[in-house]
């Protein structure tokens, strides 16, 4: 499994989702992650079971519902 594209693909899915926080480093440095996700856990079990059949290429999270939705 190319594991780069396994993670750039869960980024674009849940683009929307992304945490709206900030961090501090030791330096005092503000830090906005990217990859932190505000997603329940079975959401993601499902972008995951998408993703290994291959259909997730026919859906899209939906972060203002809180689901996963075909596309349509």
């Amino acid at each position: 499994m190319n594991l780069p594209k396994l993670e750039n693909l869960l980024h674009r899915f849940f683009d929307h989702a992304t945490a709206k926080v900030q961090v501090t480093d030791a330096q005092g440095n503000y830090h906005t992650p990217k990859e932190w996700f505000s997603v329940p856990i079975e959401t993601i079990e499902t972008a995951v079971r998408l993703l290994i059949s291959g259909e997730i290429v026919n859906y899209r999270y939906d972060a203002a519902k809180g689901q996963v939705l075909l596309n349509g």
